[in-house]
């Protein structure tokens, strides 16, 4: 990869920095919204406002004209959908029994996963460097972690272990359908967060029937601000950008700029709730903004310009 390449790339790369901020962000406002309403209503109030807004962003465009591109981004945003779904639900689900540190650490693992998911179902070729780089990452994660206890199983950590699969599949998805000719970024962001929405309507009627109950929790200001944070920035922001940068950016380094999460989860934590990292957590963060620096390294040098 050229120098100019390298270049280009900065814009997108710096946009999905830019997600993982908020991404981390949301942790220190789902805390208190889940409190006192049910996750998966949480969860539909959420993807309901993102997907609401990204329909209005793709109205606006013109994306909702018919043709043979956006029919196919439909199909791949059904299954998009269906795959983000899996990875919430099933985190959601392990949250219930693990702690956040280790169910923290155990997302993070998708940095690992992504790169051979990408393998196994199209055969990308897997460069040395970004496997170096998944290692050390992982290696900062758990620094970041050692504080939630990983000494002891439950059952917990078997589902989040699955959602870290479910999101893993999802970047590689994405990136495969990103590039299509003809795909609508937007009706292929639009009806993913439409699935989300409806799947976790769906869940919290079935958990739960007392919807009223659950509705009138949408009111209790530690939710709506949880809401609006989470549907604006980091569902229909986050969404969009990552569907629209990954067309530049391939899926095994969007999987480690998202391994920032947890680092920007640990400094809004700080921030607003005084909760420092220790000096292991720290050389975790430290750890991984290197590993990522490192996967940024091209594999060839430009050769130089001879005279003619």
């Amino acid at each position: 990869m050229t120098n100019a390449q390298h270049g280009g790339q900065a814009g997108p790369r710096l946009a999905l920095l830019s997600v993982s901020a908020v991404w981390g962000l949301t942790f220190v406002v789902v805390a208190d919204a889940v409190a006192v309403t049910n996750p998966f209503m949480f969860n539909a109030a959420r993807f309901v406002l993102g997907a609401a807004l990204v329909g209005v962003v793709v109205a606006l465009r013109g994306g909702l004209r018919r043709g043979a591109g956006a029919g196919r981004s439909v199909g791949d945003g059904l299954v998009l959908g269906g795959v983000l779904f899996g990875g919430f639900i099933t985190q959601t689900i392990g949250l219930q029994s693990t702690t956040p540190g280790k169910a923290g650490f155990i997302t993070g693992l998708s940095v690992v996963l992504v790169p051979f998911l990408s393998y196994a179902m199209f055969r990308t070729r897997l460069r040395l460097i970004e496997t170096v780089s998944a290692a050390l990452s992982v290696c900062g994660l758990f620094l970041l972690s050692l504080n939630g206890g990983v000494h002891q199983l439950v059952a917990g950590d078997a589902w989040v272990l699955l959602c870290t699969v479910f999101f893993g599949v999802h970047i590689v998805l994405t990136d495969r359908f990103v590039r299509r000719e003809g795909v609508s970024v937007g009706v292929l962001t639009f009806v993913q967060l439409a699935v989300v929405a409806l799947a976790s309507l769906g869940f919290a009627t079935v958990l739960d029937g007392n919807l009223l109950g659950q509705a009138q929790a949408l009111l209790d200001p530690r939710v709506y601000v949880g809401v609006l944070i989470c549907g604006v920035l980091a569902t229909a922001y986050a969404y969009l950008v990552q569907t629209g940068m990954q067309r530049r950016v391939n899926p095994a380094q969007v999987a480690l700029i998202f391994i920032m999460e947890p680092v920007f989860a640990g400094l809004f934590d700080y921030l607003f709730n005084g909760q420092g990292l220790g000096w292991l957590q720290l050389l975790g963060a430290a750890l991984i903004v290197f590993a990522m620096g490192l996967s940024e390294i091209p594999l060839r040098r430009p050769r130089p310009v001879q005279a003619a």
